[in-house]
């Protein structure tokens, strides 16, 4: 949801805009522990030090930065 709240947030200012905006805010998940979904059940440590990004965040980034190579 992080990547797509800041999509949102910014696209009145452009999409271009918009679409750095949540490439930031996924790339921004790599910080924060994971509390549901996959990245819950591995090792926190891990993520934390490999600096993993949240797997649904990655994936809203990318489908918005290919829309916006269209």
């Amino acid at each position: 949801m992080d990547p797509l709240a800041a999509f949102i947030d910014v696209l009145s200012h452009g999409f271009a805009e918009a679409v750095t905006a949540a490439r930031n805010a996924a790339q921004a998940t790599q910080d924060i522990d994971a509390k549901a979904g996959r990245s819950v059940y591995i090792e926190g440590d891990r993520l934390r030090r490999d600096r993993v990004p949240d797997p649904g965040a990655w994936a809203v980034k990318v489908i918005l930065e290919s829309l916006l190579e269209q």
